[in-house]
């Protein structure tokens, strides 16, 4: 045999050709003279001189079947599959091993094809990608297409990724699809959404390399380009980046509305694209309160009723809790982007269920100033019978007077129950919102009188939350306490009554209290 280094085309017209009707051509032999008639058979087999070469230990022992003058068609096309992985695997020297392949299929050899496809693969990542040296024919030939579609641009820099999509991407997969139909959008699909799951940076350069206005896009059918948009964006598990979801959105084609220059599936496909739209607009406004969440849990969440409530609370809470104080204008902004994201993505939930969470929201941030503005979104009183629209003008009309108390008074005890005393400044906060309605029915004084109450409990000096004066079973035993505190409490009969009263202990009338 010749070395591995050498070029097989120095010596293409010694290798052995099969003919039309599939018998190995024989060499011509064209003697410089005449046999010796000591080279005859007779002679020969006459003095019986052997074939048996006993120098044959000096030589590389190689394999024998393949030394014969017949040969048969397989054992042609064998040896040839046979050296052609030799020269690869002894001199790396891929493009030999092409060379040889190629001159085995020009002179009749079959069944190469698949071999020549690997070793052109195994080119591309020699001299185009720079692989490592570990890999050898044999170790790719165990690997599957998408692994080897992975291995390839894995080893492309980020500057260079839309080139090479170009350069070794495509000719990869039309090599894939020429073995296999569909096996390049099936490779292109698998490889997209696999990348997508955690981190979409390089996909933005797919879908770049795929807009409509591009030539020789890498996606390139248009419905199919909008399918791995959809797919990809709602397989992304990472919540940080909405930038790059908006860019690879951008590279949609514009739907034109036109039933008869659009197929079915292409209709179908930019309904949901629409509809992906709505959920990229509800991330942005979420992203920009400080809560990030994937398109994927935006359609999960969609039609739950109580994770939408959940999440309308935590975005209304969350600006009530900055360091730095909303203003009026940025509360207003607020309510409008709460009503935006019911009426884009959050249908399961009532738009004045939304409106009731941004005014509980505006009574619990904490300042007197906020809790100020939500009574501009009550009716503060029975008599208010018609809505009338805030000063504003987000476009909502006030809570219902009924509803308003309930929300009034569930801020004001959570304000009550986290205040360490009367002096906390908790307190004056539970005054300001019950005072939010101003004709005060019966829950509302109750509240109020509650509050009322711990200012007797400092007369008298006892010390008790006021948490522990709401949940207190017999309030009785509190005034018990008032009394026995100090030793002249028991002279003080009307502040005594007036905290029983206050309390709501009940009796049937002053002379029983």
């Amino acid at each position: 045999n010749f070395p591995e280094t050498t070029d097989p085309s120095e010596y293409k017209s010694l290798l052995p050709e099969i003919s039309e009707d599939g018998k190995v051509v024989p060499w011509e032999i064209d003697s410089w003279r005449d046999p010796d008639w000591s080279e005859t058979p007779e002679c020969r087999r006459a003095v019986d001189l052997g074939s048996d070469d006993e120098a044959c230990f000096l030589y590389t022992n190689f394999d024998i079947k393949y030394r014969k003058e017949k040969l048969s068609r397989d054992l042609v096309q064998e040896w040839y599959s046979l050296r052609a992985s030799e020269i690869e695997n002894k001199s790396r020297l891929v493009d030999n091993a092409i060379e040889l392949v190629k001159l085995a299929m020009e002179r009749g050899a079959e069944n190469l094809s698949e071999l020549l496809d690997d070793l052109m693969v195994m080119d591309l990542m020699t001299y185009e990608c720079g692989v490592d040296d570990f890999l050898t024919l044999t170790t790719l030939r165990e690997m599957v297409d998408y692994d080897r579609l992975e291995y390839i641009m894995s080893k492309s820099s980020d500057e260079m990724y839309p080139k090479n999509l170009r350069r070794w991407m495509v000719p990869f997969l039309q090599r894939c699809e020429q073995k296999e139909p569909l096996a390049y959008n099936r490779l292109l699909r698998d490889f997209i959404l696999t990348k997508s799951r955690s981190d979409l940076t390089l996909v933005l350069k797919i879908f770049e390399s795929s807009k409509p206005n591009v030539n020789s896009p890498v996606i390139q059918s248009q419905t199919e380009l909008m399918s791995l948009v959809l797919d990809s964006l709602y397989t992304c598990e990472r919540n940080d980046q909405l930038t790059l979801a908006i860019k690879i959105f951008e590279c949609l084609p514009i739907w034109n509305h036109d039933p008869g220059k659009e197929s079915q599936e292409s209709i179908r496909l930019h309904k949901q694209v629409d509809q992906l739209e709505q959920h990229i607009s509800a991330a942005k406004i979420l992203q920009s309160y400080g809560i990030n969440k994937t398109l994927a849990s935006i359609k999960e969440s969609e039609n739950n009723l109580e994770e939408t409530k959940s999440l309308m609370t935590k975005l209304t809470r969350l600006a009530g809790k900055r360091s730095i104080p909303l203003s009026d204008m940025e509360w207003h902004k607020l309510h409008e982007d709460v009503i935006s994201l019911h009426t884009k993505v959050y249908h399961c939930i009532s738009q004045g269920v939304c409106h009731e969470i941004f005014v509980e929201s505006l009574m619990c941030s904490g300042r007197q100033e906020t809790i100020h503005l939500a009574g501009q979104m009550l009716e503060r009183s029975s008599v208010e019978t018609k809505p009338t629209r805030h000063t504003k003008g987000a476009g909502m009309d006030k809570v219902p007077y009924t509803r308003a108390i309930e929300l009034v008074l569930s801020a004001a005890k959570e304000y009550f129950d986290s205040s360490a005393n009367l002096s906390d400044p908790c307190m004056d906060l539970a005054r300001s919102c019950l005072n939010l309605i101003l004709d005060a029915p019966q829950p509302i004084q109750e509240e109020l009188d509650l509050i009322a109450s711990l200012a007797l409990f400092d007369e008298f000096g006892v010390a008790v939350l006021p948490l522990q004066v709401r949940l207190s079973k017999n309030r009785l035993e509190l005034v018990q306490k008032a009394v026995t505190t100090k030793s002249t409490s028991y002279k003080q009969t009307q502040r005594l009554l007036r905290l029983g009263q206050l309390l709501g202990i009940p009796c049937k009338n002053n002379c029983e209290r």
